[in-house]
This record gives structure tokens, sequence and C-alpha cells, in this order.
């Protein structure tokens, strides 16, 4: 990674700074981009390399300001999808504008940002996008948030077989041990399966680099999820029907 252009997303909080991070650590040069960039400060003391700049991808303006910035530069080498956020409540009790929000922040403005950086990506380049394993199942208490990743993951899928000469990879994971889970429950406490299940971001992080070195294609985290995932598209219906409290962990 040394000497890489790297462009982080969603980079002042959790997943996304931790790849940060390990990032610089390994000697690439990173635009990190995100809301609370006084986060970053630490990482800006240590890397002279790493660039900041504070975005907010449901802000307009601030959008359309990073967008043309992008597009002014002659390239990233990697790309890490990192923004997104959730709302765990029932979903006719969610405003028009927070479901708006969510597949705004999480699929469209994701999606045109990846479109103007593959633009300028040389051959060889890597978008790595972070997704939920939760895009593959019915997610009661969680259906804007898992549908926005599905939609992720189909236009990811989709622009790796229209851009052959970049690489793309789909991380897809579990619960992970960050503030994101705690903002989406809106301050309650974790459910304790979710909380039981739960991966480490700093290990996930690592696993993230691997696979990029390996040139993945998917990472599917924890690997029980995934094969439970796959068994549960064989019968869908009747997996939500016996595994019902297993479903109801965003509750």
């Amino acid at each position: 990674m040394i000497g890489k252009k790297i462009l982080i997303t969603g980079a002042t909080s959790g997943l996304g700074l931790t790849l940060t991070n390990i990032c610089l650590a390994r000697g690439a040069h990173v635009t990190a981009i995100g809301r609370n960039v006084a986060q970053l400060q630490p990482l800006q003391q240590l890397y002279p390399q790493l660039n900041v700049r504070k975005v907010d991808f449901n802000n307009t303006d601030d959008f359309n300001q990073v967008i043309t910035w992008i597009n002014e530069q002659v390239h990233f080498d990697y790309l890490l999808n990192c923004t997104g956020f959730a709302d765990y409540s029932a979903l006719i009790n969610q405003s028009d504008q927070l479901i708006h929000d969510m597949i705004h922040v999480n699929l469209t403005q994701t999606v045109i940002l990846t479109k103007h950086v593959v633009r300028n990506m040389h051959e060889g380049g890597m978008v790595v996008t972070i997704g939920s394993q939760s895009a593959f199942v019915t997610t009661p208490y969680g259906a804007i948030y898992s549908a926005s990743k599905a939609g992720l993951n189909q236009v990811m899928n989709a622009l790796r077989m229209e851009s052959r000469q970049i690489h793309f990879l789909n991380v897809n994971t579990g619960p992970v041990n960050t503030q994101f889970i705690i903002k989406a429950n809106k301050g309650k406490p974790v459910n304790h399966l979710a909380e039981h299940v739960q991966l480490d971001v700093n290990d996930l992080g690592e696993r993230i680099i691997d696979a990029m070195f390996k040139k993945k294609k998917e990472l599917n985290l924890p690997q029980w999820m995934d094969i439970g995932l796959r068994l549960y598209g064989l019968a869908p219906r009747t997996f939500e029907k016996v595994f019902y409290r297993y479903f109801m962990t965003k509750k």
C-alpha cells in the first residue's frame, strides 16, 4: 500500500476510521472524508500524508463540492466506501424524511461518488464497499437500511462487469462492535443475541485489507452467518417462521 492514493468515505468513525488508521500505517496517502473530522486530528499529527475533508453526504452543497473536487483530481488508486447509517425501528414509525435520507446517503450518494471516482481510476484500481449481511435477509426493524445495502450490492456487482479494468470487493458483515449499532438503536441497549455475535472492528479491518491484497470479490463475515444465509435462501419463509426470534434482534 506504500504510496497508494486512497479515498475513504465515512472515515471519521467506526470501521471507516479503523481502515483509515490501517491504511496510513501501511504507507498509503489517504484522503479521508466524513462529518466529524475532529476524530482524525490525532492521525493528522502522526501522518503528514493524511488529507481530510469535511463532507456530509446528506448536504447537497457539501456533496456537490466533493464531486467537483474529485473530478479535478488525477486519480485515486483505491476507493473505500464506508459511509452509511441505520435506524432500527418499525417502518411505519419512521418519518418520510428519515426513509429518504437513509436511501439517499447509503445508496444514491455512494453510487454517484463511486461513478465519478471510477471514471478517473487507472486500470488495476480497486473499489471496496462496506455492505451488510442484512442485504441478504428479511430484516424487521431494519428494512430500509437492508434495502439500501441490497441495492448497493447490486450496483457494485454490475459495475464489476461494466468496468472490468477495476477490481470490486463487496464486504458484507454482521454486527460490529462500534457506535454504529448504538446510534441505530437510538441509545437503547443492544439485543443480547446481536451483542453476542458482534465482530471486532480491528480484526475486521485487518481482514478487509487482507481480502484486498488477495483480490477477493466478496468478504462475508462472520462465516457461520454467511453459511446460514445461503441456507435461508433455499426456503426463506420457512426459516422466518421457525427462527422468528432471531429475526427480531433489532426490535
